[in-house]
């Protein structure tokens, strides 16, 4: 679902200081197979910064929701790597 421009994403800010938003996948209503309308359940998982090079460690304390305008296609395989592993092991 597009509000105007813009896409709901789910996001984690990057713990360097003064960093960027990282993008992890569209939220719900965007058509995309894979996307989640509540706040996902997760795994802690690490993803390296772009912007920054450096690798931090994510959980759900950490994860935002942004509207963003044009956001990158496809998504961050480790967040959704984390939301199968929580999925599993809650089965």
């Amino acid at each position: 679902m597009k509000i105007g421009n813009y896409v709901p994403c789910w996001v984690v800010k990057c713990k360097t200081k003064n960093c960027k938003f990282l993008y992890l996948d569209a939220i719900a209503g965007s058509g995309k197979k894979y996307s989640h309308a509540l706040h996902p359940v997760f795994d802690p998982f690490q993803i390296t910064c772009p912007e920054c090079g450096v690798e931090h460690v994510y959980s759900q304390i950490d994860l935002e929701e942004q509207n963003l305008e044009d956001p990158p296609e496809g998504f961050c395989k480790e967040f959704r790597d984390a939301i199968e592993r929580a999925s599993r092991e809650r089965k």
